[in-house]
């Protein structure tokens, strides 16, 4: 991982200080960063969505995105599944960070 310098940061510290907005683009890095690595089963995740695990025999939490199921219930019951615990899982620290450091801006 690439170490920035003091420098680096006071710098980007000023450029959100002045922006009037800003725009934020993450991906599955910010998740994995908090703990919601859903590439692999993590025990947040498999409390969760074991019986799917189990039943499937899925070998991540998106690969039950990509599963031929039999029926739109079943594949419902999973997505349903799946994002009830999102809603319900703790807030990753980055996340807390992220707003924080964002706090008052558009």
């Amino acid at each position: 991982m690439e170490k920035h310098s003091h420098k680096d940061i006071e710098s980007l510290v000023r450029l959100l200080t002045d922006a009037d907005a800003v725009v934020v683009g993450a991906g599955s890095g910010l998740s994995s960063a908090a703990g919601f690595n859903h590439y692999h089963w993590a025990p947040a995740l498999e409390t969760h969505l074991g019986e799917f695990k189990d039943y499937y025999h899925f070998t991540s939490p998106f690969a039950g995105f990509y599963y031929c199921y039999s029926s739109l219930e079943q594949q419902w019951a999973y997505y349903t599944k799946y994002i009830y615990s999102m809603w319900h899982l703790p807030i990753g620290q980055p996340y807390l960070a992220l707003k924080a450091v964002l706090a008052g801006k558009d």
